[in-house]
């Protein structure tokens, strides 16, 4: 899904008392943001009709608080 759009560098899916979130890096915040409009309220065909909800991380991924 994420990998179609340019820039897409990886994804990291974790599952968290019972509700799955992924982390999805890209190249720079234009392709981000493209990926982003695009896909936000697309639905998953696992999800029972239930939509993305997608925003901006506060951190890049695999940053921890104690190495920024």
């Amino acid at each position: 899904m994420f990998s179609k759009y340019p820039g897409f560098l990886k994804l990291m899916l974790q599952h968290k008392k019972g509700v799955s979130v992924a982390f999805v890096d890209f190249q720079d915040i234009a392709c981000s943001t493209e990926a982003l409009n695009s896909l936000q309220g697309s639905s998953l065909f696992s999800s029972f009709g239930e939509r993305l909800r997608i925003e901006y991380s506060k951190s890049r991924m695999g940053l921890r608080k104690r190495d920024r």
